[in-house]
């Protein structure tokens, strides 16, 4: 106890230690509430077909050559490989990305010495993300990481040589391993620092924009190869088309919401720093914010005008950029040696707000997997394990997708207990939900089908049967609105 109250009373014009170890505590109880909500946030959408791959193939997986994806997957691979419970697989995935970034926070806090910068990176972290937190496998989680880690570090960086020079391209590197969209953060906030820092370092600036051309250059050759990625790219070519169509756009009302609901009170502490740094004559800082953050803006109501209905957990992928301009602000009046007081006030706020907007869409996704379970109950009460559903009757609304599906019942039904294993397809076409009503042996996948004898038998266990039609079944009470 006397060693807490002495680090708590702690002082030092080098470091803010009180602010550091609130920081460190908040990414604790991040990592306590993965370990927590490990159902909400991997036994849905894309979390539930890492897991299945992961376990099934027992093997790192780079979906879409995202190899930044190590970071969150040699944990769960290796307590797999020694035999743990398909439970604790699912927590240690969950709890995967909170490590990563208590790892990288201790880095900050370990050579940096300025709590104020911790603050910054939970601002960045945290502060956007809803639907998206119960979303731990997506990559977009780490362009956030190396986007402001790059920042920060370039805006640091000193005319004789210093480690900060050669961190920028680490972080521009592990950036492109991270997701080839990472280059729209990264080349804007490259931008911001070449207009806000000295000429004198330009030299260094030449040197990051190479970086960026070779790292971000190898990406996209590999995204020409990409069906999926190069099929998002393609948005590019009707750019022209989706702007004169965005005022009735459903994409335009949900950057709407978000900008007068769910991130009001960002946006609020957002244009309290800015107006602060017009204030203080930092008027070139205060409009980089504003760019950046509209150019987020105009990404994602490009890149999202297809939607046709309303799913967040999609729509908060690129949107959760928007930490990265709402930090912007808050940097440069750190750097102005503004009142520590206020902007540590203004950016708890922030942080507050975001933690009570993940905690009411926690009920989403407990209601999702209480909805699923409740559809297939009479079918599986009676020894009917493999279900097959018809695209026309699925309930889009309440569950969003259905190529998923498949793995999000067996994992939550196996996770109880292997017997219990239960799987629902819900297939895109005629051929393949008539196929499935003859076959036997296998489990099927949007994409696959495994040989039932070659299911990882540690976690699942099926009775030998066909596919079961419950198109015509009474599904549970709507639960979303």
């Amino acid at each position: 106890m006397q060693v807490l109250n002495n680090i708590l009373r702690y002082k030092s014009n080098n470091s803010y230690l009180r602010e550091s170890i609130i920081s460190l505590l908040v990414i604790f109880l991040t990592l306590i509430i993965a370990l927590w909500w490990y159902r909400e946030r991997m036994f849905h959408f894309d979390a539930s077909f890492y897991l299945f791959e992961l376990v099934q193939k027992n093997r790192f997986n780079f979906f879409h050559d995202r190899y930044i994806s190590f970071f969150t997957q040699s944990l769960p691979l290796a307590l797999h490989y020694f035999g743990f419970s398909l439970k604790t697989v699912a927590r240690s995935y969950s709890a995967s990305l909170p490590l990563a970034q208590l790892v990288i926070l201790f880095f900050l806090f370990r050579w940096i010495k300025d709590g104020r910068y911790l603050m910054l990176f939970l601002l960045v972290i945290l502060t956007s993300v809803r639907y998206r937190f119960f979303s731990p496998i997506s990559e977009t989680h780490f362009v956030l990481i190396f986007s402001f880690l790059y920042f920060l570090f370039a805006q640091r960086t000193a005319l004789k040589y210093r480690w900060e020079n050669t961190a920028t391209l680490l972080a521009i590197f592990l950036a492109s391993l991270s997701h080839p969209v990472a280059i729209v953060p990264v080349l804007a906030l490259w931008g911001i620092t070449v207009i806000t820092r000295e000429k004198a370092q330009l030299p260094q600036r030449i040197y990051e924009l190479v970086a960026i051309v070779i790292f971000f250059g190898w990406r996209f050759w590999l995204v020409a190869g990409n069906e999926y990625e190069s099929g998002k790219l393609g948005v590019v070519k009707r750019l022209g088309s989706i702007l004169s169509d965005l005022p009735d756009l459903l994409v335009t009302q949900m950057v709407f919401e978000y900008l007068t609901l769910w991130h009001l009170v960002q946006w609020i502490v957002f244009l309290i720093m800015t107006g602060w740094l017009l204030v203080k004559g930092k008027v070139i800082e205060a409009l980089s914010g504003v760019g950046f953050s509209l150019m987020i803006l105009v990404m994602v109501l490009v890149t999202y005008s297809y939607l046709d209905f309303r799913v967040y957990h999609m729509f908060e992928g690129y949107l959760s950029f928007i930490s990265l301009g709402w930090m912007i602000p808050a940097y440069f009046l750190i750097r102005e040696n503004a009142s520590w007081k206020k902007l540590f006030l203004l950016m708890g706020v922030s942080l507050f707000t975001s933690f009570w907007s993940i905690s009411e869409v926690k009920d989403y996704y407990s209601d999702r997997e209480n909805y699923l379970t409740q559809g297939y109950k009479p079918w599986t009460d009676k020894g009917n394990k493999k279900l097959v559903m018809s695209r026309d009757v699925f309930p889009w609304r309440q569950l969003w997708y259905n190529w998923a599906v498949p793995y999000e019942t067996l994992l939550m039904s196996a996770s109880l207990e292997r017997t219990n294993a239960v799987t629902l397809l819900v297939p895109d076409s005629e051929e393949k939900f008539e196929l499935v009503q003859r076959e036997l042996d296998y489990f099927f996948g949007p994409w696959e089908s495994i040989p039932m004898e070659d299911l990882d038998t540690l976690y699942f266990s099926f009775p030998r049967q066909q596919y079961l039609n419950i198109s015509d079944a009474e599904l549970p009470s709507d639960f979303f609105q």
